[in-house]
């Protein structure tokens, strides 16, 4: 029998498990305006600009919403490996 502090761990490799092809899917849907086109993701010093900017979110101001977290999220990743979708899906299966 498995001990019970495995179950956690256990469930956490099988939801790993089954979304992992999805780290091979390319940027889609709302990624055009909200990566692609935005350029307050490109730049680090903008981190501040997401906690009191809504149109950040987006390259067009009709899309503005109050997402800072994600922003920064999408700024590391930009950071990181600019535009691999690969970073942008591992991240978003680990939270």
């Amino acid at each position: 029998m498995i001990n019970n502090q495995f179950y956690p761990l256990l469930v956490l490799a099988l939801v790993f498990f089954a979304h992992a092809p999805s780290l091979n899917s390319g940027l889609h849907y709302d990624d055009q305006h909200s990566l692609l086109d935005n350029p307050h993701i490109r730049d680090l010093g903008n981190l501040p600009r997401f906690f009191i900017d809504p149109t950040a979110f987006s390259a067009h101001p009709e899309f503005a919403m109050y997402r800072p977290l994600g922003l920064v999220a999408h700024a590391l990743n930009f950071a990181i490996g600019d535009y691999d979708p690969w970073g942008y899906q591992l991240l978003n299966l680990t939270a």
